[in-house]
């Protein structure tokens, strides 16, 4: 697995496309790119959290990706929820490189937040707020 997290202020490939070997799950999760172009070039499958998403905004791992046409609806292999749900299959081999841009959903926030809740509640930890 490779996590790419950085929080660079103008693009800069720090993850370079020859480092990702056969099997390799990629989360580029930084702000501004830090990978190289070509890097969608050697993924066998691209995922997204949401299409939709990943096309809006300045910022992202893949902003450029997007913006140049290299990650499109034609290159892109599937959104999350259509592997989940089984509409398409996840990995099917050991050596598929795998690539998932994850830009974030607010319903996510809201069941980690649920999550949290549950977990301080069952360790009776924390302080509840009121909230008018």
């Amino acid at each position: 697995m490779i996590v790419e997290a950085t929080r660079l202020t103008e693009p800069e490939p720090l993850l370079r496309t020859a480092a990702v070997r056969p099997g390799a799950f990629v989360v580029p999760y930084g702000t501004v790119s830090a990978v190289e172009l070509d890097l969608l070039d050697v993924m066998d499958k691209v995922v997204v959290d949401d299409w939709r998403e990943a096309q809006s905004g300045r910022f992202g791992a893949l902003r450029r990706h997007v913006d140049s046409g290299r990650l499109s609806p034609e290159t892109l292999y599937a959104e999350l929820g259509q592997i989940v749900a089984g509409q398409k299959p996840g990995r099917e081999k050991d050596a598929e490189r795998i690539l998932f841009w994850h830009r974030g959903l607010s319903l996510l926030d809201v069941a980690i937040a649920h999550l949290i809740l549950r977990r301080a509640e069952a360790a009776d930890v924390g302080t509840m707020l009121r909230f008018h």
